[in-house]
């Protein structure tokens, strides 16, 4: 059997068949998760290379419905969770099909995802960590590029003139004549002063 090659195009058709075909237990599950937990819920969500059918970028929570197209003894599910998991740094929470539809099963599904919200609280560290790491290394650019602007128009309006430096350094030698003689006066004064009050 040929293999065939996952591209984003090919998960982007599965992904708007699946949204557009959603099984009984995939729309219930979307209304428990919006009712019950208060947050953002994107479904049929592509993670190269799956898809997920809900997933809560808030809490780093993925929630899988287990029905005919995923099998529980899957050997593939795990596997696949652990790649989730690694390369995506999120918790995977697999619930049965079945129990979606049941009426006394739904504390119980609750409880399963409250306890996976739990256990992905490090990946929400982790993800805070490394937002907040990679605001502050995109303010350090934006702040090194404005100071090499700054630089650069520094460098561009400031335009030697020999005669300019010329006038400069002369009024600069006049204010130090001016000011040394400032100071002989007072000391002259303050000498009279002292000569004065003796």
């Amino acid at each position: 059997m040929e293999r065939v090659k996952i591209t984003t195009k090919l998960l982007k058709q599965r992904k708007k068949r699946m949204l557009q075909n959603p099984t009984i237990a995939q729309s219930l599950m979307h209304d428990l998760l919006f009712r019950h937990f208060k947050t953002h819920v994107r479904r049929q969500v592509i993670l190269r290379p799956y898809i997920v059918d809900f997933l809560l970028p808030d809490k780093c929570l993925v929630v899988e419905i287990e029905g005919k197209t995923h099998d529980e003894n899957n050997p593939i599910n795990p596997k696949r969770d652990r790649r989730l998991e690694a390369r995506y740094r999120i918790k995977v929470v697999r619930i049965s099909a079945d129990d979606v539809g049941r009426i006394g099963k739904t504390a119980q599904i609750i409880q399963t995802i409250k306890k996976g919200i739990e256990e992905a609280k490090d990946f929400a560290k982790e993800r805070t960590y490394r937002n907040q790491k990679l605001e502050n290394q995109r303010q350090e650019r934006l702040i090194k590029q404005k100071a090499k602007k700054i630089k650069a128009t520094e460098t561009k309006t400031i335009v030697k003139d020999p005669e300019l430096e010329q006038k400069k350094l002369a009024f600069d030698a006049r204010q130090r004549e001016e000011q040394a003689k400032a100071e002989r006066e007072k000391a002259e004064r303050l000498k009279r002063l002292y000569a004065r009050t003796f």
